[in-house]
């Protein structure tokens, strides 16, 4: 059989929707109380990341400081050992050692290794005599107007500081270095007095000034360290060749270096080096 469908006809019957009264009593809005409970929450919630944050900040931070603080503080107790260990260096016996105190030492040393010997003589004779002006020496190569200088018997360890006094004569036969001060003693050929030594030197001054320690060497300053404590920043301690802790001059024969770094911008970056020095150029 064959549906004619345009003949047919469709009833459509209308579909009432009824609402829940009650279910749509229970979607009412968010109240104002429990907004502003919410974004009090939240707020509390973000303060305590952004102070996780700051915290984890500061920690990574001051572990770089540290780590900065620490390479720096082992390079400068390093180089600390280093400077007095050359402590008398090229000098007579007894008098390396200008002065002491808990923060700073002076002393002599011939940082440039600069040298000469007077020219040999017949035993009996004069190599330098009382008033003289001069020194006749082998070269005078190097040596220059207003330097300290030792003559230096090395037989009998007598000796006798001065400074130049001019340019040396590097030309003549023999060379010639003029002197500050006429020379006080005689010092005279002999059968083990045959050599004598004219040595360049320096005074050397290593002290905690502020919050740094200095290196001054014949009135020149030079910042040696800086950012260390202005209290405690070099502290050194003298011990004479029995291990015993000593303030006499003659005595000293080993010092303990405490070099105490700081960081300005942090005070939990402070961190404290050590080191001991034995004297080598000083005989026990």
């Amino acid at each position: 059989m064959n549906l004619d469908l345009k003949k047919t006809k469709i009833k459509e019957t209308p579909v009432v929707v009824k609402a829940d009264s009650r279910a749509l009593g229970n979607s009412r809005g968010v109240s104002l109380v429990e907004l502003i409970i919410g974004i009090v929450i939240g707020a509390i919630l973000i303060a305590a990341g952004l102070k996780v944050f700051e915290a984890q900040k500061d920690s990574f931070e001051g572990a770089g400081e540290e780590a900065l603080i620490r390479s720096k503080g082992r390079l400068a107790i390093r180089l600390l050992a280093k400077e007095i260990r050359l402590v008398g260096f090229g000098m007579p016996t007894g008098v390396q050692i200008l002065s002491i105190s808990s923060n700073s030492i002076s002393y002599r040393a011939a940082l440039s290794d600069l040298r000469t010997t007077i020219p040999p003589g017949e035993p009996g004779t004069n190599s330098v005599s009382i008033d003289d002006t001069s020194l006749n020496v082998v070269s005078a190569l190097g040596f220059a107007d207003l330097q300290n200088i030792v003559v230096h018997d090395l037989a009998t360890d007598e000796y006798e500081f001065n400074s130049i006094n001019g340019e040396p004569d590097t030309i003549g036969a023999p060379n010639t270095i003029p002197l500050l001060d006429p020379m006080t003693k005689d010092f005279t050929f002999g059968i083990n007095s045959r050599f004598f030594r004219v040595s360049q030197y320096n005074k050397v001054t290593i002290g905690l000034s502020g919050t740094n320690v200095q290196k001054v060497v014949d009135g020149q300053t030079l910042v040696f360290v800086n950012n260390v404590d202005s209290s405690n920043g070099l502290v050194l301690k003298y011990f004479d060749v029995n291990g015993n802790s000593t303030n006499t001059i003659a005595d000293v024969h080993k010092i303990s270096i405490t070099l105490n770094m700081i960081d300005p911008e942090n005070t939990r970056a402070n961190i404290q080096f050590k080191t001991d020095v034995t004297l080598r150029n000083i005989a026990p």
